[in-house]
């Protein structure tokens, strides 16, 4: 199970991987679950987190609530009694667990959204999930020692938020795709400009590195070179 852990002392676990990074962050006496993965792995996140000696978690954080990372939210707030983080834009999505496809950005994922709309898009939605605590911009977590920090990091989808763990690690969600040697664009996003101010925004964290929930942690100067490389694209569209 791999682990990070900053100077602080804070421990993030990585719990899944392949289809949705899960993560578990410790700190403090408080725990926080990062993303849930999709419902068929329900199993595999159970024994990953009993295997970890955990029977408590005090918050799920949501990055945002497409199926593949909301799918098991119901479950982890009944079972381990969390109370569910959601972006106040797509409160509604997780109170339904309708799911809205994203938006292709690349010929292939155009066409994989194409396919998924046309013969799976009933298999998209997931169990309703009731969120405890809606953010919009106010302070959430009550044990002021933590040093967390909820960002508005839009582009793959209105709603979509990161997590900045003790100023060094951000837990990103989709805002980047680390399947990528050099890059980190996303094939799935409904606003590739506000994407990539996104990237900016991080740049004006002190982070050294940002972990996705697809594929490998990226670095600050990957990041950076990305970010160069994709505003300039955008100037000259």
């Amino acid at each position: 199970m791999k682990k990070w852990i900053t100077q602080k002392g804070t421990e993030i676990y990585q719990l899944l991987s392949v289809r949705s990074n899960v993560f578990l962050v410790k700190s403090n006496q408080t725990t926080a679950l990062i993303d849930t993965s999709i419902s068929l792995n329900w199993n595999r996140l159970q024994r990953r987190i009993k295997k970890l000696g955990v029977t408590k978690i005090d918050y799920l954080f949501l990055s945002h609530t497409h199926f593949d990372h909301a799918g098991n939210a119901a479950k982890i707030r009944e079972k381990y009694g969390a109370r569910v983080i959601v972006h106040h834009l797509e409160a509604e999505n997780v109170t339904t667990g309708q799911n809205r496809l994203p938006v292709g950005t690349l010929y292939y994922s155009k066409m994989i959204i194409q396919i998924f709309e046309t013969f799976f898009k009933k298999n998209f939605g997931y169990q309703p999930c009731t969120p405890d605590l809606i953010w919009n911009h106010q302070p959430i977590f009550e044990n002021r020692e933590l040093d967390w920090q909820i960002i508005s990091t839009p582009g793959h989808s209105i709603g979509s938020m990161s997590l900045v763990v003790d100023h060094e690690i951000a837990l990103v969600g989709d805002a980047m795709f680390g399947m990528s040697k050099n890059s980190i664009f996303t094939p799935f996003a409904e606003d590739v400009p506000q994407l990539v101010a996104t990237w900016g925004e991080f740049l004006k964290t002190p982070c050294s590195l940002f972990i996705p929930a697809h594929g490998w942690s990226i670095s600050r100067a990957k990041l950076e070179q990305n970010y160069s490389n994709y505003t300039q694209k955008i100037i000259h569209l």
